[in-house]
């Protein structure tokens, strides 16, 4: 958390706050484990909404560490609390809990590829009418679409459950390879989807059945 001041002095404002929080509930201990500071930097933010804190910027790499999944929703919400207070906050991350799909304009997303040049992708944000329902789809399962190099975009439950069979089978691993089996809850939930993973950046393939007999027309979602 920037606050530092020049020539070692001490921190002020929000920065000291922290500080003084963390080193509060670590100095029983010989030293503070990874559980015990990840819990006192969420008590450090607590600290710093409830004081009404404003005008700070704040950096943290992987808040989630040694957080469980329930505390990471709860961080994520203290940190857009503390935003909104009128601080910058920054983060870098690999949990879905802090990507928030309706908030597409705020990520930035970082790749490195064999070639050695770092690419940022920073998405549009969704129109008015679409984060309603993107908020309702979007799960922190589905939200792991964000973090993978591609994705393969099905209908259902058994799609998803048999492909990584299929894949294993073929010699290849999707867990290895990052990629993400995404399961749309159906052929009309399908085009949310790809309008998604179009605007973060991120490859993928839909697949789907026909719903028809073979010579026949597909029905109308599928040819959608």
């Amino acid at each position: 958390m920037a606050g530092a001041t020049a020539g070692g002095e001490r921190p002020a404002g929000a920065a000291q706050l922290l500080e003084e929080t963390i080193r509060g509930l670590t100095t029983h201990r010989r030293g503070p484990s990874d559980a015990a500071s990840a819990g006192a930097l969420v008590r450090g933010i607590e600290t710093c909404c409830e004081a009404g804190q404003a005008g700070t910027i704040v950096l943290i790499e992987e808040p989630e560490l040694f957080l469980r999944p329930h505390t990471q929703r709860y961080l994520y919400r203290l940190l857009r609390e503390l935003a909104s207070a009128g601080n910058q906050v920054i983060y870098s991350t690999h949990a879905p809990a802090f990507l928030n799909v309706a908030r597409l304009e705020e990520f930035a997303l970082v790749e490195r590829p064999a070639d050695g040049v770092t690419r940022i992708v920073q998405p549009e944000p969704l129109e008015p009418e679409e984060e309603f329902r993107v908020m309702s789809e979007f799960d922190a399962e589905r939200s792991e679409l964000f973090l993978s190099r591609a994705a393969i975009l099905v209908e259902g439950r058994t799609e998803r459950l048999a492909l990584p069979f299929v894949f294993r089978a073929l010699g290849h691993d999707v867990d290895r390879e990052s990629i993400s089996i995404v399961e749309c809850g159906g052929k009309a939930g399908i085009l949310l989807f790809v309008e998604t993973c179009r605007a973060v950046g991120v490859p993928f393939v839909v697949l789907h059945d026909r719903d028809a007999p073979a010579g026949k027309r597909p029905s109308p979602a599928s040819e959608r």
